[in-house]
């Protein structure tokens, strides 16, 4: 798995890892949901995230239109396309620390 840390942030709506120049969207695993009253992520294992929080974590970049490998929810490769300026988006796949 690749390496990915940086800060959390949201940038145009989008939670990205990164700044607000140099950013990636990230694909959370299955069952990650958003808490809007404390503007952070909160993982399946109920992680909370804060918006401004470093992260460390593993998983692989890949092409937005590729996120179809790893989910066939529409709305999430919709979301994945929009958010990235790239054309990439970093999809966790190991514990984030």
């Amino acid at each position: 798995l690749a390496a990915a840390n940086g800060e959390l942030r949201v940038v145009d709506g989008c939670v990205v890892l990164g700044a607000d120049d140099s950013f990636v969207p990230l694909l959370w695993p299955f069952g990650t949901t958003w808490n809007d009253d404390l503007q952070a992520v909160v993982t399946p294992n109920s992680r909370t995230i804060a918006i401004g929080e470093r992260i460390d974590t593993g998983g692989g970049s890949y092409l937005a239109g590729g996120v179809s490998r790893f989910t066939d929810s529409a709305e999430v490769m919709q979301t994945a396309a929009a958010c990235s300026a790239t054309g990439e988006v970093f999809i966790i796949q190991s514990s984030v620390l």
